[in-house]
């Protein structure tokens, strides 16, 4: 696999990220995740997984970015290799670890929390997405929301991920990714 270049304008929060041509303008209010923050959210997902499914997750996705203003707001994106011919259909691949997602974090919510979930195709920028949206409702009444967005370039799998809590910042993260630029 080529070698990956990605250009990041901190005072902007201008991104692009040459593999895929993407540009993208990230909300001023968040920050960059320390390569720490980055691990611990990775582990912890893995771990709950892991947990789910009863199985060793391995995880060859590279870290692009991960933006966050708080611990329920965050805006990430990673890619890794996928060969169609070694890892089969991209779309049934993409509802199986859909379905471990949807499992692994329903399983860590607290007693009566209602957790809805749809997948989709939504397109940015004239790309079609696989997207992913788990709804958490806590008891408090307290909506987590989380959407996974992934779609194959050739043999490498995007992924960009959207938490929040806050309708506002969500709208602002979403209108961020929406908006974005594939050249």
């Amino acid at each position: 696999m080529p070698l990956c270049h990605a250009q990041v304008d901190t005072t902007k929060h201008e991104f692009y990220f040459k593999q895929f041509n993407w540009h993208v303008t990230i909300p001023k209010d968040f920050k960059t995740l320390s390569q720490q923050e980055l691990t611990e959210i990775k582990e912890k997902g893995r771990v709950a997984m892991e947990k789910t499914t009863n199985q060793t997750i391995v995880d060859n996705s590279i870290p692009i970015f991960s933006f966050k203003s708080d611990q329920l707001h965050y805006f990430s994106s990673s890619y890794q290799p996928f060969d169609p011919s070694i890892n089969g259909d991209f779309k049934i691949v993409c509802k199986r670890v859909d379905d471990i997602v949807y499992n692994s974090i329903s399983q860590q919510m607290p007693p009566g929390t209602k957790v809805d979930s749809t997948i989709t195709t939504e397109t940015v920028d004239k790309l079609n997405f696989q997207c992913l949206k788990v709804i958490s409702t806590l008891p408090n009444k307290l909506k987590i929301n989380v959407l996974m967005y992934n779609r194959l370039f050739d043999k490498v799998e995007l992924t960009v991920t959207i938490m929040y809590v806050d309708e506002n910042k969500g709208n602002q993260l979403l209108k961020a990714w929406r908006n974005s630029k594939f050249e």
